[in-house]
């Protein structure tokens, strides 16, 4: 699953629960004391650059670094051995990379379910009034700037 699969509606949803999840997991660990009391930031995530590094990523550690006095990589360990893994089926695998980023994957399950959406909703799929009424500007630039 790739970045190429998703559509905005889908991937709003998939945000909030990878959001929620990252947020329990975070409330879990302070909690349970493996982390300091934090006020957490906005978690970022976004789609990965490579299939090979998940679906999605997020830095939530790295950001929370400094004010933990922890390794970033030690958050991300901590973050993800609080995850209730059973709780979140459209989530596959989880890892961590690099100085601790936290890396998702989405399961077959999602993609299936999206696939079953499409074609239950068929030429309406996708559609959206997101933006109706806006003006925008489209601008092409070639990659070749003496052309």
């Amino acid at each position: 699953m790739t970045d190429t699969y998703f559509n905005s509606i889908d991937m709003d949803a998939i945000k909030s629960e990878v959001h929620d999840m990252l947020q329990a997991a975070i409330d879990t660990a302070v909690a349970a004391e493996d982390l300091p009391n934090l006020d957490v930031p906005d978690i970022p995530f976004s789609p990965t650059k490579t299939p090979e590094h998940g679906d999605l990523a997020t830095p939530v550690a790295l950001g929370l670094a400094k004010k933990a006095h922890l390794a970033p990589r030690t958050i991300a360990e901590v973050i993800v051995k609080h995850i209730e893994r059973d709780k979140y089926p459209r989530i596959s695998k989880l890892e961590i990379a690099g100085p601790g980023f936290i890396n998702i994957h989405l399961s077959k399950t999602w993609f299936y379910d999206t696939l079953r959406r499409i074609v239950a909703e068929a030429a309406e799929y996708g559609k959206s009034d997101k933006g109706a009424g806006e003006k925008i500007q489209v601008e092409f630039v070639s990659a070749n700037p003496t052309g």
